[in-house]
Parts: structure tokens; C-alpha cells; sequence
């Protein structure tokens, strides 16, 4: 190096002694490509030499620097730690002394930005003087990588000591650390934390687990890192610890890392946690606003309302710019905005503008912004809404008021709202007309007065206690005094409100006079009710859960006591219930029966021979259910009504029986006789109809003509509904055979009794189901209809969007011929026909694929197989396709591994169905990866696999591919028409062949063509 400038690299040197030329040359070359900065001054402190990584680091070229000043080319930050570190002196005066070895010192580069340097200064001999070289380094990088090492360890040492969770570690089964937070949770003294055996800590039966675990992992064992212990406290408290342990090595030798934290708490409050989250992300994603938050004027975040009220899916709107629905004319107001509120001003946060959908639909939203975190970079949180239909509803919600004003002044009970005690700012009408005053009256007199004596003082005194926030009964009853000396009762309700910036009491009441005269004749109809049981024709008796009777009424003392044991008081609590049976076999089949249906939680209804105190014996019906089905501790009631005459009379009717079965058996509709869903009587249609005979449907439960549990259940519920409302049903249900065909059956029927389903109902059956088959072909037509209607409005949408585009491109060749035509070069002008005549190409071909599958809906699709070169047509399908798509040529892949090389097929159809496949594959994978079209032999014939590695199909999108106009909901701008998959696949159907699709949303797909 040498202090001449004239001797700088690129500038002719003196001529030197010939053994000197190479040395000079390496050390100009050094100069050149040394990656420091390399800087010479002569003794007056101008740059002698500036090398090129000089000029990289400093901004400053070399013609520039060479004879200027250092100091001002290298110019400290702070100026006070230059003078600090010596390097003020030398940078004015070029001084170098003292300032050998290495110097750091924050520079400003030429272009302002703050850059760390490290200096090596060194002296020069030279002709003229001492001069100086400095070598630079950047070390801007190593500065602030050593300066987030620093800030690290102190926030770890921080965090250690200020961590929210215990922290400790175990070694050799010895505490070998600890921090603040472990010793508060652990309540141990700090001073003989270290050393201790942790395990007296823990709960005894937590030890030996906690120590075989250590000792595992202390072996290298895969054994569970989170877990939860019990600390055993000295008071013996228990609390629950969750532990997060880890084997690290401390000191040079293996140990346990234990974080852990007191979550005796949280068990309870894990719960509510959990709920709270839940709501929150349910209220977020069910919002009736749309939420969105808006970055850098990217939509970073939106929840389902607002995509709905934007008219755009949720996954494209956070795709694209916020402005994109924005009516032009508000853009530039949301854009002002924005940038005044992230500039920390603060423009209007509650505003109204309008939005832009398709078709030019103008809708109104009001919105609110605030400025939040997201991301570390403040971002625009935004509720929206629309409003378009709030200023027509202004007028709506003004007679909407006066409608509540009219509900609360003519509402059922009295409202009253008083500030002071007696005086009160608002009351009804019905509360004047329970008050029995007028409003002039009460504003001159106030209520007080009305008030029974008794009941003025509690009143007073609970209105005190409320206002002062005490908790006071919210509901009770006073009385009123009438001008005529009457009282009227009035239940009343009160709650403190705000009321014109003031503490009010409203309270609500209601004239309950009538029933209290109610209640009152209510204890005298108990009375009645006593008296009735007593009289009762049927026997009432009550049993305990032990089977003892604790009471029974006078009828039944007569059903079973003979003349002279009514006179007497009957012990009920001795009796023996088997003296009541003919023989202890009958008393023994009957508790059987009963003991089952009270398991059940049924109802025992029966008919039995009893025998009476006097040794007769009697037919009798007895019914006994549990006072509470669900706790057989309430015990049970049971009626005993004598039917023995009713039994002569049944002997009687018996005798008419063949004539109702002839009756029955010539009817042409099925018939049945059911208690309690069980089948008592069928007749012979009935028995025709569902397939069953008379033996297999008597005594069973009609559960078996049902499909399932689920119609059994619902049908139940809702048949016994209306009996028990009407007294008779109709409806129509299926039902299954025995052979498991299923019927349709339209049933009608009525309680033997009244409304009592319980004694039995008389069903009918009809079978209609030739009628509903009916009814389904028309229902099954109109469907078809229906989606006709769909596929022309999906028609109607395609054609208006893709063509468009075409259109448009036309009409602007056409105005530019037209208007520009002399000013147009001759490429222009072909350029712009070019333009002209792929648009007809493009219309052309969708129309030829509208006509296309047409035909093929039309059973008219043209099918000429003939012999043809399979590999030969593969090859053409794949260069078209890299034709078509020059940037993914090298993407596009031909895989041919038959072993056949020709085959019979139309070259037409198949040409159009590998090169749809192909150019959707490359079309719809716009990340790139490799397209492949693999052909194989298969049996007798050829399988196509079409491959990629793009967006894919969503599952439940796939069931409509191939259908006519239908685009899968990723494909987001992607062109297309919908109908290339619905030809591919009626070409492949007329060479009788199949295709099938495996794909994943976001992972790829494979289209598989079988022929053959």
C-alpha cells in the first residue's frame, strides 16, 4: 500500500524497480477484493486510498473520498463517545498514535443509516510525513446478535426468577436448584431447599411413582413429561401440582428439569374456561356483524357474517385487497381514514358507506373501527353491518314505539316508576285502574294512603333498603284500602331502575284478590276431596315401600270385612295379604307380577279372584301404581273395585263373541284391539295385511309392526296425545311385515271410553300403499324439474361471464381499428386481429362444447371407434398441452407402459378427453409440480391416470364433478366453464368405460379412466 493517490488501483503508477512490479500488482489486487474496507491518510488526515468494500460500507465512492477529510466521511453517532475513545482527534487531525489494535464505534453511512464498524489502525511510513491505514469490518450484524444474546440471558434470568411456575432441579434424587416461585408453591424453607429429597414433599401414594419415573429418565426411558402430583403439606393439605419434567444435563452430569405449578385452583375453573373460550369463538364466528382486521390493506382476518355480507367467499377475501367491494366513490374517504388512524390520529370511528356487489347492487353498512395489535403491527379491526334496509325501517320503528307505548298503557298488570316515595314519575293505565284513582288524583294525594295500615311500614321500609343496595325480597303480596272500607290483596313485584340519571323503584302489580278467594275455597274443596275418598264406591288403600298399609278408605273395609268387622276400626296394620288370595300359589303369582311392573316403573292393572273376610270369594280389578315412578320410597296406591257382577255380564256377552268375529272377519279393512300398545284382538285382514297369524300378534307389543325403536317411540308419543285430547286418532305411518316389507297403512283410532287410551282403543288399518308410490313418482318429477331449473340458471351464468371476456376483447379491437387504424403500425394492427380472432376461437369452442353436450344429453353423441395408434395419440395430447402451456412444458410427463400399442377407439373423443384432463391439471395447478400421464394395460384393456399436485377437490364437492356447469369452490379466479369433466365423462360412457377422481382439497389429484 502506499500513501499516493496517483498509485490507487485503476490509476497509472510511476514505473518502479522491476523486482518491486509483482509485489505492487498483489497488493493492488488485495486492495481490490479484500472483503474489509481498506482506508490510507497522509499526516494531514485526507484519504490516500479507499478501496471498493470501502465504498460498499460507507456509501461514499472512491473518486469521491480520496483527498477529503476522513472526519468527514466516517462520522461517529454520538460524538461524545468518539472524544471518549480517541478517535475524534484523528479523524481531524489524521493522528494515529495511541490508537493501535481494535476500535468499535457506531457510523453513519453517506445515506444516514446507523452502521457498527470495527477499526484496525495502523501506521505508514511515507515520504512526506507519518501517515496512517485503517482496516473496517461491518459488524453491524455480530453487534446485534451479541446484543439480543445479552437481552436473552437477562430475561431468562428474569423469567427464571419471575416465573409464574415453580422451577427445580433434581439431580442424584437431591434438589439441586430451585426458584422463587418453587419454594411459594412448595412452602418449604429456602434455606434447606438445596440438597433436600424431594420426595417427603409429595403425597405417599404419588412417591413411589414420582421416583420410578426420575429414576427411568434419568436411564434414557421414554416415559410422560407432563403428569400431575399431590403435595402433601405439614398441616396436612393436600394440593394438586401439574408437573412438566424433562431430563437436561446440569453441570456435566444428567438431571431432571421440573417445572410445576399449584393447580388445586384451576380444576375448577378449567372447566369454565373451556365454556368461555367456546363462547367466545362461537360468538366471534356467529357474529350478526361482520368482523374483519385489515393490514397493510389486506384482509388478514374475517369471520363467516362478513364474507356473507361482502357477497364473497371467506378464503378469497382474505386473499385480496379490503377495496375490492368498496364503491368507488367512498374509497378514497375509507383510504384517508385509514391512514390518519394508524397515523395515531383520530377520524370518526362510526360511519356509514357503501358496498359494490355484482350485478351493480349497492348495499349500505355502518361500521366501526378501532385500532389493535395483530401480528406485533397495528392493524384496523372493523364490525360492519349492513343497513340498507334501516332507513326504511325508520318509519317502522317510530310506529314500533308508539305500539310499546301503547302495550305498557294498556298492559295486564300496573306499572309504576317513583323517584320519591309517594310520588311517582310514570304509571299506566291499568295501574290507575287498580289504584281505583285518576292520574290528577294520584299526583295530588300520591299512594301511600292506599296502603293497609299493617303492610305501610314494611313497604316504606324495604323501599329504603333497596335504594341503599341491601338485598330485599323482590316479589310479595300487601294490601289495598278501597274509599269504601273494603281491602283488595295485590301481589307485587320491585326492582331499583335508573331513571332520568336518578335511583327509581319499578314495580309491577297485579289485583290477586280473586285468588286469594280462590285459595280459600281451595282448602274447603280439600276438605270435600277427604270427604269423597271416604265415600268411594272403589276401594282406596295406600302401601308403604315395606308392603304395609297405612291407610285405607271405607270401601274398601266393605269390599273385604264382613258386617260385623264395619263396625269395628279395622287395624290395617295387620294384615296378611295372602289370606286375600283363594290359595297361596295365586297370592304368590300375583306378587310376582306386581313386584315386576313396580321395577319397571309400569302401572299394574289386573283381574283377580280374591276371597273375603267372611271366606267368599270375589272377582275383583286392581290397579296399583308408584306415587313417584322414580323413587319407589313414596310407596304405592292401589284402587279395589268389585266386578263380579261385571264378570256374570262378560259370561254374557261372551256368548255373542262369534257373531262380532263374523262381523270382523268379512270387513274389508284390518282391525285391532290394543291396550296399552299390546294387542288383545285382531281380525283375519288385519292378520291378511301384515303377514303375522292371529297366535304371533295376540298379547305382543305392536313394537313389532314398526321399522325401528325411534318410530316406535315418536309415534307412541304422539298417538297418545291426541286420544288423550280427542278421544280418537287418524293418521297415516309405515309399517313392516313379517317378511320385512315395508307398508304404508292410513290407521284411524278411537278409545273404547271416553278419552281414556288407558282402557283400550279400536284400531283400523287401510293399506295405501299403492298411493304413496303414487305420490313419490310425482314428488320424484318435480325434483327432476327442479334441477332442470338449476342447470339452466347455471347455463345462464356461464354464458354471461365467459363470454364476456371474448365479447369485450372484440368490441375494443373493433374501437381501436376503427378510431386508430392510420396511426397503427402493421404488427399492431395484426396484433390487435390476432386478439380479434381468439376471441371467436374461444367462443367458438365453448360453443362447441355447449353443442357438444347437448348431443351427448341427447343419446346423439357421435361414436366411431376405429384402429388406432394408442402411443402415437398420448404423444400429441402431451405436446399439445406444453403448447398450450409453455412456461410448464418441462412439467408435463408422458408415462406409456402397455404393452399394446393400438386399440379401437374414437380419436375424436378420446383426443378430447386426455387433453381436457391434461390442461385442467396444469390449469389448476399453479404452484407448478409435475403433471403425469400414465397409460397401462389392464386385462383387456387400457387404464389413462391423469395426475398433479394442485389445489384439488374439496370431499364433499366431488359427488357433483361431472355434472354440466358445476366448478369445484376453491377454484377461486381461475377460468373455466364447467363443462370439460361433464364431456370427459360422456366420452368415456359411449366407449364404455368408467372414470373415477382421488383428490383432497389443497393436495393434488388423480383422474383415472378405465376402457375396456
Amino acid at each position: 500500500m502506499t500513501a499516493d493517490p496517483a498509485a490507487a488501483p485503476g490509476t497509472p503508477r510511476e514505473p518502479v524497480a522491476a523486482a518491486t512490479q509483482p509485489a505492487a500488482c498483489a497488493a493492488v489486487q488485495l486492495l481490490v477484493h479484500a472483503r474489509d474496507g481498506v482506508v490510507a491518510t497522509d499526516a494531514q488526515g485526507l484519504v490516500t486510498e479507499w478501496n471498493p468494500s470501502a465504498e460498499r460500507m460507507l456509501g461514499w465512492l472512491r473518486a469521491e473520498a480520496i483527498g477529503q477529510p476522513l472526519s468527514a466521511l466516517v462520522v461517529p453517532v454520538h460524538p461524545a463517545e468518539s472524544h471518549e475513545t480517541g478517535l475524534e482527534p484523528y479523524l481531524r487531525s489524521g493522528a494515529a498514535r495511541g490508537l493501535d489494535g481494535l476500535l468499535e464505534i457506531d457510523v453513519l453511512r453517506r445515506d444516514g443509516r446507523q452502521i457498527t464498524l470495527e477499526l484496525s489502525i495502523f501506521s505508514l511510513p511515507g515520504q512526506s510525513g507519518e501517515a496512517s491505514g485503517i482496516f473496517l469490518r461491518d459488524v453491524s450484524e455480530r453487534q446485534s446478535t451479541q446484543k439480543a444474546v445479552r437481552q436473552s440471558e437477562a430475561r431468562y434470568r428474569s423469567l427464571v426468577e419471575h416465573l409464574g411456575e415453580g422451577m427445580a432441579v433434581i439431580q442424584d434424587g437431591r434438589v439441586a436448584f430451585t426458584n422463587a416461585r418453587a419454594i411459594a408453591i412448595m412452602r418449604v424453607d429456602a434455606a434447606t431447599v438445596v440438597g433436600a429429597d424431594y420426595l417427603p414433599w409429595l403425597h405417599p401414594d404419588d412417591r413411589p411413582l414420582a421416583a420410578q419415573r426420575q429414576h427411568a429418565r434419568q436411564r434414557g426411558d421414554d416415559v410422560p413429561r407432563r403428569y400431575e402430583l399431590r403435595r402433601l403439606d405439614e398441616d396436612g393439605t393436600v394440593r394438586w401440582l401439574d408437573v412438566h419434567a424433562t431430563a437436561v444435563p446440569w453441570e456435566g452430569r444428567p438431571a431432571t428439569m421440573a417445572f410445576f405449578s399449584d393447580i388445586s385452583a384451576s380444576k375448577v375453573t378449567t372447566e369454565a374456561l373451556r365454556v368461555s373460550e367456546e363462547r367466545y369463538r362461537a360468538v366471534v364466528e356467529h357474529l350478526s356483524e361482520g368482523m374483519i382486521v385489515i393490514q397493510d390493506e389486506k384482509v388478514v382476518y374475517a369471520n363467516p357474517r362478513a364474507a356473507e355480507i361482502a357477497g364473497l367467499p371467506l378464503a378469497q377475501m382474505q386473499q385480496i385487497g379490503f377495496l375490492t367491494r368498496i364503491h368507488p366513490d367512498d374509497q378514497a374517504l375509507v383510504l384517508d381514514r385509514q391512514r390518519r388512524r394508524l397515523a395515531g390520529e383520530q377520524p370518526p370511528d362510526h360511519y356509514e358507506l357503501r358496498l359494490l356487489l355484482p350485478g351493480d347492487v349497492v348495499r349500505w353498512i355502518a361500521i366501526g373501527v378501532a385500532v389493535v395489535p395483530w401480528g406485533g403491527k397495528p392493524a384496523a379491526l372493523t364490525f360492519f353491518t349492513d343497513v340498507t334496509e334501516r332507513k326504511a325501517m325508520l318509519e317502522e320503528i317510530r310506529v314500533s314505539e308508539e305500539r310499546l307505548r301503547a302495550v305498557v298503557e294498556h298492559a295486564g298488570e300496573g306499572t309504576l316508576v317513583a323517584i320519591d316515595l309517594d310520588k311517582p314519575v310514570f304509571v299506566n293505565a291499568r295501574a290507575l285502574q287498580i289504584m281505583r284513582m285518576t292520574r290528577e288524583e294520584l299526583e295530588q294525594q300520591g299512594y301511600l294512603h292506599l296502603l293497609h295500615p299493617d303492610d305501610l311500614p314494611m313497604v316504606v321500609e324495604r323501599r329504603r333498603r333497596r335504594l341503599a343496595g341491601d338485598p330485599v325480597v323482590g316479589r310479595y303480596e300487601v294490601r289495598l284500602m278501597d274509599r269504601d272500607g273494603g281491602v283488595r290483596w295485590i301481589d307485587m313485584g320491585t326492582t331499583v331502575v335508573p331513571w332520568s340519571g336518578q335511583k327509581a323503584t319499578l314495580t309491577f302489580f297485579t289485583d290477586v284478590s280473586r285468588r286469594k278467594a280462590l285459595e280459600a275455597r281451595l282448602r274447603d274443596t280439600l276438605a270435600e276431596r277427604e270427604t269423597i275418598l271416604e265415600n268411594s264406591l272403589v276401594g282406596i288403600a295406600f302401601l308403604t315401600q315395606d308392603r304395609k298399609l297405612r291407610w285405607a278408605n271405607r270401601a274398601m273395609t266393605r269390599i273385604f270385612r264382613s258386617d260385623r268387622a264395619m263396625r269395628l276400626d279395622p287395624d290395617w296394620q295387620s294384615v296378611d295379604f295372602q289370606s286375600f288370595f283363594p290359595r297361596p300359589e295365586d297370592y304368590a303369582r300375583a306378587g310376582a307380577e306386581i313386584k315386576a311392573r313396580m321395577r319397571a316403573q309400569l302401572t299394574f292393572e289386573g283381574e283377580l279372584q280374591l276371597r273375603r273376610g267372611d271366606g267368599t270369594l270375589f272377582w275383583a280389578s286392581i290397579t296399583g301404581k308408584a306415587v313417584n315412578a322414580s323413587d319407589a320410597a313414596h310407596g304405592t296406591v292401589w284402587t279395589v273395585m268389585d266386578i263380579t257382577e261385571r264378570k256374570a255380564l262378560e259370561v254374557a256377552l261372551q256368548r255373542t263373541s262369534s257373531e262380532r268375529e263374523a262381523i270382523f272377519g268379512s270387513v274389508l279393512v284390518g282391525i285391532a284391539f290394543n291396550v296399552n300398545r299390546h294387542i288383545r284382538w285382531v281380525n283375519d285382514k288385519f292378520v291378511e295385511m301384515m303377514g303375522y297369524s292371529r297366535e304371533e300378534l295376540t298379547g305382543r307389543s305392536s313394537r313389532m309392526l314398526y321399522p325401528d325403536d325411534e318410530s316406535y317411540t315418536r309415534e307412541g308419543v304422539l298417538t297418545l296425545q291426541h286420544l288423550q285430547r280427542d278421544g280418537s286418532y287418524i293418521s297415516e305411518r309405515q309399517m313392516v311385515r313379517k317378511n320385512g316389507e315395508r307398508i304404508w297403512v292410513q290407521l284411524a283410532g278411537r278409545c273404547v271410553f271416553g278419552k281414556n287410551p288407558e282402557a283400550g282403543a279400536i284400531w283400523t288399518f287401510l293399506d295405501i300403499t299403492d298411493r304413496k308410490r303414487a305420490e313419490d313418482d310425482v314428488r320424484a318429477a318435480l325434483e327432476r324439474q327442479q334441477e332442470l331449473n338449476v342447470l339452466r340458471s347455471r347455463f345462464v351464468a356461464m354464458t354471461s361471464h365467459e363470454f364476456r371476456t371474448p365479447l369485450a376483447t372484440i368490441l375494443s379491437s373493433a374501437e381501436l381499428i376503427r378510431h386508430y387504424r392510420d396511426r397503427m403500425s402493421e404488427a399492431e394492427t395484426q396484433e390487435v386481429l390476432d386478439g380479434v380472432e381468439a376471441g371467436v376461437q374461444r367462443m367458438t369452442g365453448m360453443l362447441d362444447r355447449m353443442l357438444l353436450i347437448g348431443k351427448a344429453d341427447a343419446q346423439m353423441l357421435d361414436f366411431q371407434p376405429l384402429p388406432l395408434d394408442l402411443r402415437a395419440l398420448c404423444q400429441r395430447c402431451v405436446a399439445e398441452a406444453r403448447s398450450q402451456y409453455p412456461g410448464r412444458a418441462d412439467d408435463i410427463v408422458l408415462e406409456y407402459q402397455c404393452t399394446r400399442g393400438t386399440g379401437a377407439f374414437d380419436e375424436k373423443l378420446l383426443r378430447h378427453v386426455l387433453g381436457n384432463l391434461l390442461s385442467n391439471a396444469v390449469k389448476y395447478s399453479p404452484a407448478g409440480g409435475a403433471v403425469r400421464l400414465r397409460v397401462t394395460d389392464q386385462g383387456e384393456g387400457w387404464a389413462f391416470e391423469v395426475s398433479d399436485h394442485g389445489i384439488g377437490i374439496p370431499l364433499q364437492e366431488q359427488g357433483h364433478l361431472f355434472e354440466s356447469f358445476h366448478r369445484a369452490s376453491n377454484v377461486g379466479d381461475i377460468p373455466g366453464t364447467g363443462l370439460g369433466l361433464a364431456i370427459v365423462k360422456k366420452a368415456v360412457e359411449v366407449h364404455g368405460g368408467t372414470i373415477e377422481v382421488r383428490s383432497e382439497a389443497g393436495d393434488g389429484c388423480c383422474f383415472k379412466v378405465r376402457i375396456g
